[in-house]
């Protein structure tokens, strides 16, 4: 990517809901009810990069409703965002 070299998230490219260092939806009884579920989004281009990790902004709403249905803010604490790779899991 841009002439580096990186490897792939551990997930693989993902966009990230519910995080469980940040959010705890553990006792919620229908917590995995979305898993799985498609949704439409939009990302913006070129991808960011910060302590070599590669990703872009993503908006859509929906995401944010899932959020809002397990007991969450709509927002995770780091903005909705779709992990492509990073240099440092090769």
């Amino acid at each position: 990517m841009y002439g580096i070299k990186c490897g792939g998230s551990r997930g693989g490219e993902h966009i990230t809901v519910v995080a469980g260092k940040y959010d705890d939806v553990s006792l919620h009884d229908q917590w995995q009810m979305h898993h799985g579920e498609r949704v439409t989004f939009n990302y913006s281009a070129p991808p960011i990069s910060k302590d070599g990790y590669f990703w872009l902004p993503v908006e859509c709403q929906r995401l944010g409703e899932i959020r809002s249905e397990l007991g969450l803010s709509g927002q995770p604490k780091y903005p909705f965002h779709l992990t492509v790779g990073n240099v440092i899991h090769k």
